[in-house]
């Protein structure tokens, strides 16, 4: 268990997709959407970083390929969130500011990213409640 349940990642997850796809305003807006999504990557990027530490301490438990999946998924989280608060917040991380950041310039890119965040997240409730 992480902190309350072992899926509290995916469900970080899937909020924080619907907060950058309410962010774009494509499909539907969400008030206050940039405060709130700044607090919900956040969340997310700590439920990510406990997800990472919970995978090796829980390295018996588990087929050894879906521990790589996992740790590649989560990886590739942590680099969006990482990319999607500095480009939010206007703070420097090195490397992504500059090499990730301008590709949210634009709005498909930045909407793409929260259906990914979603449907990740989705798909990683699937195989855990499917028990692959």
């Amino acid at each position: 268990m992480k902190l309350l349940v072992e899926i509290e990642d995916q469900l970080a997850g899937i909020a924080a997709g619907i907060m950058v796809i309410a962010f774009t305003e494509k499909y539907f807006k969400i008030p206050y959407s940039k405060t709130l999504l700044i607090i919900s990557l956040g969340l997310f990027f700590i439920f990510l970083l406990l997800d990472i530490f919970y995978n090796f301490v829980d390295i018996g438990g588990q087929h050894i390929g879906w521990m790589v999946l996992a740790q590649i998924s989560s990886l590739i989280d942590i680099a969006l969130v990482a990319s999607l608060f500095s480009w939010l917040t206007k703070f420097n991380i090195p490397y992504l500011t500059e090499i990730v950041v301008p590709y949210f310039e634009n709005p498909s890119i930045v909407l793409g990213v929260g259906f990914f965040f979603v449907i990740s997240s989705v798909i990683w409730l699937i195989i855990y409640f499917t028990d692959f």
